[in-house]
């Protein structure tokens, strides 16, 4: 009876206790390993475009296509023709990847992007490639979505 009493009154931590602990640390120095890793990564070589660059530029520039009619090459860049006289163009200039729009306003999108290469598949589809400076190519692909809804017989 002693002997019962004695282990139920001690003190101190279980052994499934000690293991979530260590699991737990090992989570959290693994995440911090990873993100340690991609700061020494970006830090040696700031000229590196980084995925995370190349998935912000598409998503602005697919956006800006989703209100376009035209996709139009240019030797720079390319174009997005809204209607008649309304565009947006994304152009390199001085290793910068720039955004101009038909009434002169203009705004860096990134840094350090050397080459934009564009080849119109359709006029409403691009593949696009950067390279930047360190000649890390990145291709992706814009589209302009046009609906061709057919329109009802019951409307008038």
């Amino acid at each position: 009876m002693k002997l019962l009493r004695r282990v139920y009154n001690q003190k101190g931590f279980l052994l499934i206790e000690h293991i979530i602990v260590l699991f737990i640390i090992s989570i959290v120095s693994l995440v911090l390993l990873a993100t340690m890793q991609l700061i020494i990564g970006i830090t040696r070589n700031p000229n590196y475009l980084t995925q995370h660059a190349v998935n912000t530029i598409t998503l602005r520039i697919q956006s800006e296509a989703q209100n376009g009619n035209t996709l139009e090459p240019l030797s720079n860049g390319i174009r997005i023709i809204m209607d008649e006289d309304t565009y947006v163009s994304f152009i390199i200039q001085n290793n910068r990847l720039i955004r101009r729009t038909h009434n002169g306003g203009q705004g860096i999108l990134h840094y350090n992007v050397s080459t934009m290469e564009v080849e119109i598949i359709k006029p409403t589809l691009a593949r696009i490639t950067l390279t930047s400076t360190q000649n890390n190519q990145h291709t992706f692909h814009i589209s302009i979505l046009t609906l061709n809804i057919p329109r009802s017989k019951y409307e008038n």
